[in-house]
C-alpha cells in the first residue's frame, strides 16, 4: 500500500463522478428533440438518407444501395 504511505495523514480521498452531471443530460435532451424536430420537417427520403449516413454511420455506396440509388465514380 504504497500510495498510503505517500499521502499526508487525514488527507482526503477524491472521487470522480461518472456520471453525467444535471445540465449536460439537460442539453443533450434539448439537442434531441429540436434534431428530432428538424428531421420530421424532412421529405422521407432526405430524411432518410441522413438518418442512414449521419446517425447510423453507413459508408456512401451503403447509402446508395438500401436507398436504390448508384453512387458516381
Amino acid at each position: 500500500m504504497k500510495d498510503q504511505a505517500e499521502r499526508p495523514k487525514g488527507a482526503a480521498l477524491e472521487f470522480t463522478d461518472s456520471a453525467p452531471n444535471p445540465e449536460d443530460s439537460c442539453l443533450d435532451r434539448d439537442q434531441e428533440q429540436v434534431l428530432s424536430a428538424a428531421l420530421n420537417k424532412l421529405r422521407p427520403g432526405i430524411r432518410k438518407a441522413i438518418e442512414l449516413r449521419d446517425l447510423g454511420e453507413h459508408p456512401q455506396e451503403r447509402l446508395a444501395l438500401v436507398m436504390g440509388l448508384s453512387v458516381a465514380q
